[in-house]
C-alpha cells in the first residue's frame, strides 16, 4: 500500500509542476514533460514532437472508461460487450500515473481524469483503471492526456499483491492527445472520491 501512496504522491507533485515545469519556458519540442518515443538506437534522445489532435484516426476500436466501469467489482465475468474486446486492438485516451520514474517508462496506470493522489482519498477502483505495458515504446511522463493503442486483455493486474486493474493494454503506440479527446465532460467535481462501483 505504501507503494501506491508513493505513486499517487509523485503524480500529484509532477502534475502540479513542482519538478521545474514553467509554462513560460516550455515549448512543444523542449518540455521537461514531453512524451517521446525511445528505442534502443536512440541513445536517450526522444522524439517529443509526437502529438495528435481530436481528429486522430484510431487504428483500433475506440473504448471509453464509462464502458469499462460496467465490469463491476465482484462480477465473475465481464459484460458481453467488454468480453468481445479481449485480445483486440483498442484505442483509449486517459492520464498517466507512473510507478517509479517519470522518464523512459515501460509500465503505467491509465486513468480517465488526472488523479491528485491525496493519501486520505481512496484510489480509483480496478474497473476504472488500465494497466499499460509499453515495453516496445518507452515514454516520458506527461500531465496531459495520452492516447494509447494496443492489445486489450481483460484480466486482473496486481502490483505487490494489490489488485490495480481489471484491464491490461500491451501498447504499440502511446502519444500525447488533445484535451478534447479526454473523457472529462460531465465528470462530477468529486470524481475519484468515491462512487458507485
Amino acid at each position: 500500500m505504501k507503494l501506491l501512496h508513493l505513486i499517487l504522491f509523485v503524480s500529484l507533485y509532477v502534475s502540479t509542476g513542482i519538478f521545474g515545469h514553467s509554462p513560460e519556458k516550455e515549448s512543444a519540442e523542449t518540455s521537461l514533460f514531453s512524451i517521446g518515443v525511445l528505442d534502443s538506437g536512440d541513445n536517450g534522445k526522444h522524439d517529443s514532437g509526437n502529438y495528435i489532435t481530436s481528429g486522430f484516426s484510431d487504428t483500433g476500436t475506440r473504448i471509453y472508461f464509462k464502458d469499462l466501469r460496467k465490469y463491476r467489482m465482484g462480477d465473475p465475468q465481464p459484460p458481453e460487450e467488454i468480453g468481445k474486446l479481449n485480445g483486440k486492438t483498442v484505442t483509449i485516451v486517459g492520464y498517466m500515473v507512473p510507478f517509479d520514474s517519470i522518464e523512459n517508462i515501460e509500465k503505467f496506470v491509465l486513468l480517465q481524469a488526472p488523479f491528485m493522489g491525496c493519501y486520505h482519498v481512496p484510489p480509483p477502483q480496478p474497473n476504472e483503471t488500465l494497466m499499460i505495458y509499453s515495453s516496445s515504446q518507452r515514454v516520458d511522463y506527461t500531465y496531459e492526456p495520452v492516447l494509447v493503442t494496443g492489445t486489450l486483455e481483460v484480466e486482473e493486474s496486481y502490483v505487490e499483491a494489490y489488485l490495480v486493474s481489471k484491464y491490461t493494454i500491451h501498447a504499440v503506440n502511446v502519444r500525447r492527445a488533445d484535451m478534447k479527446d479526454a473523457e472529462l465532460e460531465g465528470l462530477p467535481l468529486d470524481f475519484h472520491f468515491g462512487g458507485d462501483f
